[in-house]
């Protein structure tokens, strides 16, 4: 039986494990800092808050 913590570990190294296998056999190497589908992990992982910042507003 597994708790919420591993539950949700699991769901957080999905993505990047998807990520690897498909930069490996897409371009034949890891990733790189620069690579779009880092940029989607890096995108992924990050919260709702970070994700979408609220828009700022700005006075005429």
């Amino acid at each position: 039986m597994l708790d919420t913590f591993h539950i949700v570990k699991l769901a957080g190294d999905a993505p990047g494990e998807v990520r690897r296998r498909v930069q490996q056999h897409t371009l034949g190497h890891r990733g790189r800092k620069g690579d779009s589908l880092y940029q989607i992990r890096l995108l992924l992982r990050a919260s709702h808050t970070q994700a979408h910042p609220p828009p700022t507003r700005t006075t005429p």
